[in-house]
């Protein structure tokens, strides 16, 4: 009697997690891919040992940067990269989001240290908490970040094995947070984190940006190397 009880008892804390039959507790999983071309928005910040006034809201690239090449001083960037989350049905959950870029190379220069690999710091993505405009944004003039939301990617492309391929990191947290009207969207920062190539050491890795050119031949789509974020919600 006490064993068939325990196995009812059972079946209805399974009842009750998973729900019985499709019902009202299905849930619809959706994927938008958020990809767009010149009106997408994202730059490079720099600043080298000349002026860091420059802006790259223009170009067909993205760039981080840090070290020191040996011609032109000390140098690091910061990539500055912002969707817009419209297209995101309201009333929905977020439940995964990536960040994909495309590398168009990535390398490392370095004299006199085999081991300049492990002198390269790691990756990290961190909140925007300023407005900033594509075209007009410097290093002067950088938007601030929370530093406190700080999220570490790891090793950052690097080697000819990295050139053509594309780059990702889980932002899901951020993307939930936009979407869900917790903090304002003002996008994310990408920075190098710990990097110590000492003299004359220099990492140099290079993202398509939204006014890169597409890939010829096939299918544009397929093709396309813009920044695209890839989000998965919940209808139901």
């Amino acid at each position: 009697m006490i064993k068939h009880l325990a196995m009812l008892l059972a079946l209805f804390v399974l009842i009750a997690v998973y729900g019985c039959g499709d019902g009202d507790t299905s849930v619809d999983y959706l994927t938008l891919v958020i990809q767009p071309g010149e009106t997408g928005k994202d730059t490079t910040i720099e600043d080298d040992v000349g002026p860091s006034d420059h802006n790259y809201g223009h170009v067909n690239w993205l760039m981080l940067v840090e070290g020191e090449s040996g011609y032109i001083g000390p140098v690091k960037s910061n990539v500055l990269i912002q969707w817009d989350l419209s297209e995101v049905p309201a009333n929905t959950v977020v439940v995964d989001a990536r960040m994909w870029l495309f590398v168009k190379f990535a390398g490392i220069s370095y004299h006199g240290d085999e081991n300049v690999e492990d002198a390269v710091g790691d990756v990290v993505y961190l909140l925007v908490t300023d407005d900033w405009e594509e075209d007009t944004v410097t290093w002067d003039d950088r938007p601030s970040v929370d530093e406190g939301s700080i999220v570490v990617c790891g090793k950052p492309p690097a080697g000819i094995n990295w050139g053509r391929r594309w780059w990702s990191a889980d932002v899901t947290g951020f993307v939930r947070a936009w979407h869900d009207g917790v903090v304002p969207n003002y996008g994310l920062c990408l920075r190098l984190d710990g990097t110590d190539l000492g003299d004359l050491g220099y990492y140099n890795a290079e993202f398509a940006s939204s006014e890169a050119v597409l890939e010829p031949g096939g299918d544009p789509k397929a093709n396309c190397i813009w920044p695209k974020l890839v989000i998965t919600y919940t209808v139901g």
